[in-house]
């Protein structure tokens, strides 16, 4: 398999997770089909020229990748929490290029893992003790991180250090109809003031939208953007991962607070823009859990 057959593989499946037409519960910012479909075109023609270069051909060395290397999936020593005993969760192993995973840190070196405090304790002092120790750590082990991807696993550090937007579009294209076409169509026009000029590519660049959608975009902009910061909300909230994830022992207290956190979320809709806006509140919200 080439790198060129790989791309292309995660771009049908992309293309085949497309229905026919987007539910009616699909936030307008996120993009309907037929956008989706010129948006993903382009990506594709991009992502072809793309892996051409010397840089993406370097990052993108095979690699065995045992993706989820999240704490709760590391088990240590009760007598010695510096020995590690096991470490569950390998079903997910696959073969990918170096760069497919470069993005990935796991939880541990993020903020969002577990104080260990449950979120209706009264007791601000020893949260927010709890949470200065956390970040502390985190940092420790961010830098940890860092340092043994460039010492222990050059490939993949240099997949890391890739070109950020080649990254992130990469990343992106095959996933865009699940995360949504805004990001895309971001990328999209990043690109287009850097394709010929700054990274010297050939021929014509292949998105080119009209002055009437662009107008658009920048309202579908501002939506988009609110419901990043409701997200990044609930996840402060509810001390939670980017995906809503939940240890088993805080999932009911967890369950009660999303609950009221989205009454408050459509009552505060309710207050600004009537009917029409709690409906775009409910679609705004970023977890099945309500």
């Amino acid at each position: 398999m080439t790198l060129l057959d790989y791309c292309q593989g995660l771009l049908d499946a992309n293309t085949s997770r497309v229905p026919l037409t987007a539910s009616a519960e699909r936030a307008a910012y996120v993009g309907d089909v037929n956008e989706h479909h010129v948006l993903t075109d382009s990506a594709a023609s991009m992502i072809r020229a793309l892996i051409e270069r010397n840089d993406v051909k370097k990052a993108s060395t095979p690699n065995l990748f045992r993706q989820d290397l999240h704490a709760r999936n590391i088990f240590v020593s009760d007598e010695d929490p510096t020995q590690i005993t096991s470490i569950i969760d390998w079903q997910s192993c696959s073969i990918e290029p170096a760069w497919h995973y470069s993005h990935e840190t796991p939880d541990l070196c993020t903020a969002s893992i577990d104080t260990g405090l449950p979120l209706s304790r009264d007791d601000g002092a020893k949260r927010d003790l709890a949470i200065r120790r956390l970040e502390k750590d985190v940092t420790l082990c961010r830098k940890m991180w860092e340092i043994t991807l460039h010492a222990k696993a050059r490939e993949l550090f240099v997949g890391r250090v890739l070109d950020q937007d080649i990254l992130h579009l990469l990343h992106y294209a095959p996933q865009s109809w699940k995360l949504g076409n805004i990001g895309l169509r971001l990328d999209l026009l990043a690109w287009s003031r850097r394709w010929s000029d700054e990274l010297g590519m050939a021929g014509e660049y292949p998105y080119r939208p009209t002055r009437e959608e662009l107008e658009r975009y920048a309202v579908l902009q501002e939506d988009y953007d609110e419901a990043d910061r409701l997200k990044e909300r609930v996840q402060r909230t509810l001390n939670v991962g980017e995906e809503g994830w939940v240890p088993i022992n805080r999932w009911a207290e967890t369950q009660t607070a999303c609950k009221a956190l989205y009454a408050q979320w459509l009552e505060e809709a309710q207050a600004s823009g009537g009917t029409a806006a709690v409906e775009k509140a409910k679609r705004m919200w970023p977890w099945d859990g309500r």
